[in-house]
Protein backbone atom coordinates (compact mmCIF):
# COMPACT_ATOMS: atom_id res chain seq x y z
CA UNK A 1 0.00 0.00 0.00
CA UNK A 2 0.96 3.57 -1.04
CA UNK A 3 -0.28 6.47 0.94
CA UNK A 4 -1.67 10.08 -1.12
CA UNK A 5 -1.66 13.30 0.55
CA UNK A 6 -3.61 15.59 -0.90
CA UNK A 7 -3.65 19.22 -0.06
CA UNK A 8 -6.49 21.79 -1.01
CA UNK A 9 -5.36 25.50 -0.91
CA UNK A 10 -7.56 28.09 -0.70
CA UNK A 11 -6.26 31.19 -0.49
CA UNK A 12 -6.27 34.10 1.71
CA UNK A 13 -10.07 34.92 0.98
CA UNK A 14 -11.05 31.79 2.37
CA UNK A 15 -13.43 31.16 5.30
CA UNK A 16 -14.76 28.01 7.31
CA UNK A 17 -17.67 27.75 4.75
CA UNK A 18 -15.00 27.68 1.69
CA UNK A 19 -12.31 25.13 3.48
CA UNK A 20 -15.24 22.47 4.82
CA UNK A 21 -17.94 22.71 2.16
CA UNK A 22 -15.27 21.25 -0.79
CA UNK A 23 -13.92 18.90 1.51
CA UNK A 24 -16.91 17.17 2.10
CA UNK A 25 -18.49 17.49 -1.15
CA UNK A 26 -15.38 15.79 -2.42
CA UNK A 27 -16.26 13.03 0.50
CA UNK A 28 -19.23 12.31 -1.05
CA UNK A 29 -18.63 12.64 -4.94
CA UNK A 30 -15.29 9.94 -3.64
CA UNK A 31 -17.08 7.66 -2.25
CA UNK A 32 -19.60 7.33 -5.20
CA UNK A 33 -16.88 7.13 -7.67
CA UNK A 34 -15.06 4.56 -5.38
CA UNK A 35 -17.83 2.37 -5.63
CA UNK A 36 -18.68 3.01 -9.11
CA UNK A 37 -15.50 2.25 -10.15
CA UNK A 38 -15.09 -0.80 -7.87
CA UNK A 39 -11.58 0.92 -6.28
CA UNK A 40 -9.42 -0.44 -3.46
CA UNK A 41 -8.03 3.36 -2.81
CA UNK A 42 -9.91 4.71 0.30
CA UNK A 43 -9.75 7.93 1.87
CA UNK A 44 -8.55 7.07 5.38
CA UNK A 45 -8.08 10.58 6.97
CA UNK A 46 -8.85 14.53 7.28
CA UNK A 47 -6.02 16.29 9.25
CA UNK A 48 -7.78 20.06 8.52
CA UNK A 49 -7.41 21.16 4.66
CA UNK A 50 -5.22 17.60 4.12
CA UNK A 51 -7.00 14.38 2.95
CA UNK A 52 -5.06 10.73 3.12
CA UNK A 53 -5.82 7.92 1.27
CA UNK A 54 -4.54 4.77 1.23
CA UNK A 55 -3.82 3.46 -3.13
CA UNK A 56 -3.18 -0.17 -3.23
CA UNK A 57 0.25 -0.63 -5.84
CA UNK A 58 -1.92 -1.37 -8.82
CA UNK A 59 -4.07 1.88 -8.41
CA UNK A 60 -1.09 4.60 -7.79
CA UNK A 61 -1.48 6.13 -10.97
CA UNK A 62 -5.25 7.53 -9.51
CA UNK A 63 -3.28 10.30 -7.84
CA UNK A 64 -3.88 11.86 -11.10
CA UNK A 65 -7.65 11.71 -11.08
CA UNK A 66 -7.85 12.76 -7.20
CA UNK A 67 -5.80 15.64 -8.29
CA UNK A 68 -8.40 16.47 -10.92
CA UNK A 69 -11.56 15.72 -9.18
CA UNK A 70 -10.44 17.45 -5.92
CA UNK A 71 -9.64 21.14 -7.83
CA UNK A 72 -12.75 20.66 -9.44
CA UNK A 73 -15.41 19.31 -6.75
CA UNK A 74 -16.41 23.71 -6.89
CA UNK A 75 -16.18 26.19 -8.80
CA UNK A 76 -14.90 29.47 -6.82
CA UNK A 77 -13.49 32.54 -7.78
CA UNK A 78 -9.81 31.74 -6.37
CA UNK A 79 -8.31 28.74 -7.79
CA UNK A 80 -8.25 25.79 -5.67
CA UNK A 81 -4.93 23.95 -6.03
CA UNK A 82 -3.87 20.52 -5.11
CA UNK A 83 -0.74 19.41 -3.80
CA UNK A 84 0.28 15.73 -3.66
CA UNK A 85 2.84 14.06 -1.89
CA UNK A 86 3.43 9.80 -2.60
CA UNK A 87 4.82 7.82 0.20
CA UNK A 88 5.07 4.32 1.81
CA UNK A 89 3.50 5.75 5.15
CA UNK A 90 2.50 9.22 6.58
CA UNK A 91 5.75 9.76 8.25
CA UNK A 92 7.52 9.87 5.31
CA UNK A 93 4.62 12.50 3.73
CA UNK A 94 5.22 14.80 6.87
Amino acid sequence: MSTINGTTELGPASAKWLVYSPLETYWKAFQAWRKREKLRTRMVLQVHDELIFEVPEAEIAIQHKIRERMQSVVQLRVPLTVNLKQGRNWQILA
